[in-house]
């Protein structure tokens, strides 16, 4: 995110960010592993966990690079309503089998995101 424009707002930064990720998911072994995860709910768990974690890190990075203390509450918003669009993204992907790519979830889960705030 560091390297993503200075004049984009903070939720296009995480927004381009993320899809820079999502070619990680495209793949058989992505689905046949989110099912797997699916599965369990010890692994369910787990995940919640790493949806937290990334949501940390992405707040960190925005305090990076919006350092400014009146920023950080919105800074946190910002990277909440992120993780939850990308954790929507995912979901819709999985339910879908894969049949289109995970850009073109994320992308729609922001377009969401955005007609409703």
């Amino acid at each position: 995110m560091i390297a993503e424009p200075s004049d984009q707002s903070p939720i296009d930064t995480v927004k381009n960010a993320l899809l820079k990720l999502t070619g990680n998911y495209n793949s058989e072994q992505s689905l046949a592993l989110d099912r797997v995860i699916r599965s369990s709910p010890a692994l369910i768990s787990a995940s919640h966990a790493k949806y937290i974690a990334q949501e940390q890190a992405i707040f960190e990075a925005l305090c990076v690079k919006w350092p400014q203390a009146k920023r950080r509450k919105s800074l946190r918003y910002v990277a909440m309503v992120a993780v939850g669009a990308l954790r929507l993204a995912i979901e819709s992907w999985s339910n879908d089998n894969g049949r289109r790519p995970p850009a073109a979830y994320l992308r729609e889960s922001f377009a969401n995101l955005r007609g409703i705030l």
